[in-house]
């Protein structure tokens, strides 16, 4: 693996260093992203994984995306608690190839999933539209 590979696929120094030199006895996960946007009455807040179309989770990061959207209500309700301002949290996968003109949104605590355009994921992104919405449509 050259340089340029192995940066892409450790995202990391410290994924790196971790890979390295700590205990495989564990799942370790390099999010591709945590978006939030804090409005006056509210907080939003999601993990996103991407994947290209026809790339799969592995095992381990499948479990753990898992575990952290099936904990996601009470995350967002401890958040709620916290900060006195209601807070949606949850965790997607989001499988498409750019320029993500179609993509497929997948909630991994209830399997839900939906097809969307671009123009839609970027509402969906910008919390101006949320994924229950769209699995009603």
């Amino acid at each position: 693996m050259n340089e340029l590979q192995e940066s892409r696929y450790f995202g990391s120094d410290l994924n790196k260093f971790v890979n390295e030199r700590c205990t495989k006895h564990m799942t370790v996960n390099n999010i591709d992203l945590i978006m939030c946007r804090v409005y006056a009455d509210r907080i939003m807040l999601m993990i996103i994984e991407s994947k290209h179309v026809n790339e799969s989770l592995g095992t381990g990061q499948y479990h753990l995306l898992n575990l952290l959207s099936q904990s996601a209500p009470l995350i967002g309700k401890a958040i709620t608690a916290a900060k006195g301002k209601n807070t949606i949290f949850d965790v997607f996968i989001i499988y498409g190839n750019s320029p993500y003109e179609r993509v497929r949104i997948v909630r991994p605590r209830d399997r839900k999933e939906v097809t969307i355009d671009q123009q839609t994921l970027i509402k969906f992104l910008e919390f101006e539209v949320l994924f229950d919405e769209l699995a009603e449509r």
